[in-house]
C-alpha cells in the first residue's frame, strides 16, 4: 500500500513508520519524480536558494539517498533492536535499468526509478553482517525477493519481434552475487589475503 505523501509506486511506496511494532519505514523518492522536482524548483522565481538547495536534497532520489537512509536510519535502528536473527528478503529490482524500478507510459521511454550497482548490494550487506555479528553471532538468512532484468537496448518495443525472454540479466545477475559474496565474506578478507600475498614469478633462480 503507498504512503502519505508518496506516489502509489515503487520506489517511493510503503507506511509510515510504526515504532510500537517495531517498524521502520524508508521510501526512496523515484529518479524520475526527483528530476520532475528538481526541474520544477529550478525554474521558480518564489522560492529562496535555501529552500531550492532542501528540496533538491531531499529529492535527490537514487543511490546517494539509499545509502544515506541505510547508514541513518536502518542500522542505527537494527542495532538498537538488537535481533536474535536477521532475515533479508533481497530486492534486486532495485538494480540500474531494472524494469521492476522504471516508470512505465505508454508511447515513451521508460524512467529509471532507482539505480543501485552491485557494490551498492555489497556494501549493503556488509553492513547488516556487521551489525549480525555485534548482536546475534552472524546469524542472517537471505531470500530472494524480486528483480527481473533490463529492457536490451538494442529492443525497438515492437511486442511482435520481441523474444521469449527480451530481459537481460547482467546487472541482476551480478548484483545478486556481490550480495552472495559479501554474505560469505563481509570483510573482504579474501581480497585482502590476495593483496597480502608476494607477485608470482614465472622466472625462478
Amino acid at each position: 500500500s503507498g504512503s502519505r505523501g508518496h506516489d502509489y509506486f515503487y520506489p517511493g511506496t510503503g507506511n509510515e513508520d510504526d515504532p510500537a511494532n517495531n517498524v521502520v519505514n524508508i521510501p526512496i523518492v523515484p529518479l524520475w519524480k526527483g528530476e520532475e522536482c528538481i526541474k520544477a524548483v529550478s525554474h521558480s522565481n518564489s522560492i529562496s536558494s535555501k529552500t531550492q538547495n532542501i528540496i533538491q536534497t531531499t529529492f535527490g532520489g537514487g543511490k546517494s539517498a539509499y545509502r544515506q537512509a541505510i547508514s541513518t536510519r536502518m542500522l542505527p535502528a537494527l542495532r538498537a533492536f538488537n535481533p536474535s536473527l536477521i532475515l533479508i528478503s533481497a530486492g534486486f529490482d532495485a538494480a540500474r535499468g531494472d524494469v521492476g524500478n522504471a516508470k512505465h507510459t505508454a508511447g515513451l521511454p521508460q524512467k529509471m526509478g532507482i539505480d543501485l550497482d552491485p557494490e551498492d548490494y555489497a556494501w549493503t550487506t556488509r553492513k547488516i553482517m556487521e551489525v549480525a555479528d555485534i548482536c546475534c553471532q552472524g546469524r542472517v538468512v537471505s531470500v530472494l525477493e524480486g528483480g527481473y532484468g533490463m529492457t536490451p537496448r538494442d529492443f525497438d518495443g515492437d511486442s511482435e519481434k520481441k523474444p521469449k525472454d527480451h530481459l537481460d540479466k547482467t546487472v541482476f545477475a551480478e548484483c545478486a552475487i556481490q550480495h552472495l559474496r559479501a554474505l560469505i565474506d563481509p570483510y573482504d578478507l579474501e581480497e585482502r589475503d590476495k593483496q597480502k600475498k608476494p607477485p608470482r614469478h614465472s622466472v625462478y633462480k
